[in-house]
């Protein structure tokens, strides 16, 4: 993943950033290289926009002969790289380069992608050591961002990552030999942007009813702690049968009964009407079906949101 630096006035004086050097090479835990052949997504880091920004990306071609091989593929992955050289933090003396000041993927968190036996929805583990630690005690950073890799043979991502209230939409896609098929399979993901885990609400309608609520979450598991119950998680993947192109959201601001806003998160402005505006998530599949993947309440106020005054 390369930077470019377009600060200056003159485009002769624009240049690959941190001397040459990548702002990261993507590699699997082999240290075979992961292709990135689609275009990245930018959000800021969690404490600040002068800590620098997230770069979003995942990992996979499918362009060439033989792109279709399942059997033997490496595994690709989806990242979230700290950029922190900045427009606000341009004096920082540790640069992010891969040279001497650099970083490897032992440096990123790398939460656990599983499949929930009981549902076949994916979830991710992100409690106890797979969440984030930015900075030590001394303020020194300690994760440079995280890495979820995808755990079935031969998948990828080849679309684009969609931002969405700090959550990452995405699609996967898994080849399938067969010229008679429509060509595949692939998860739908909606992946915490800033921790690699689970959306902190609902996102994904796993039961098809078109409601977002408590009937779309799971209980599964503590992977770190045999003595403790069941815990709640909000899924972070669904199967689709065929492979899903890039979502597609619209959005609704008129008061309706469809959906609620559970949970309203505090300090969220509510949209218009009664019952606040919703976001709803479709894909186009390649056997020729359109679904609806998601629904949430929209966090962004609608009607008028700002004002001028004058004197």
């Amino acid at each position: 993943m390369w930077k470019i630096d377009v600060t200056g006035s003159s485009s002769s004086s624009w240049s690959v950033a941190f001397g040459g050097e990548p702002l990261f090479v993507a590699k699997d835990t082999s240290g075979n290289r992961q292709p990135i052949t689609s275009r990245p997504a930018i959000t800021r880091h969690p404490r600040s926009i002068r800590e620098g920004v997230l770069v979003l990306f995942g990992t996979g071609k499918y362009l060439e002969v033989n792109d279709d091989v399942v059997d033997g593929a490496p595994t690709q992955s989806v990242y979230a790289i700290w950029d922190r050289d900045g427009y606000y933090n341009a004096g920082l003396s540790e640069r992010n380069s891969t040279g001497d000041h650099g970083f490897r993927r032992s440096s990123l968190n790398n939460p656990r992608l599983d499949v929930d036996s009981a549902s076949n929805n994916r979830v991710i583990h992100d409690y106890g050591p797979n969440t984030p630690v930015w900075f030590d005690e001394d303020g020194e950073p300690v994760s440079r961002g995280w890495v979820v890799d995808l755990p079935v043979e031969g998948e990828r991502v080849v679309r684009n990552i969609i931002l969405r209230d700090n959550i990452a939409l995405l699609v996967t896609l898994i080849p399938e030999g067969d010229a008679c098929s429509a060509g595949g399979s692939g998860w739908f993901m909606a992946i915490n942007a800033e921790t690699g885990g689970s959306p902190r609400f609902p996102v994904i309608d796993i039961n098809d009813d078109n409601i977002i609520d408590e009937q779309d979450t799971l209980f599964i598991d503590n992977p770190f702690d045999d003595l403790t119950d069941d815990v709640v998680a909000n899924p972070v993947g669904i199967e689709m049968l065929s492979i899903p192109n890039l979502p597609a959201l619209l959005y609704d601001d008129r008061a309706s009964d469809l959906g609620s806003p559970f949970p309203l998160r505090a300090n969220a402005p509510r949209g218009c009407g009664s019952d606040g505006a919703k976001s709803f998530t479709y894909t186009t599949r390649t056997n020729g079906s359109i679904v609806m993947v998601a629904a949430a309440h929209q966090p962004l106020a609608c009607g008028r949101q700002s004002w001028m005054q004058t004197h």
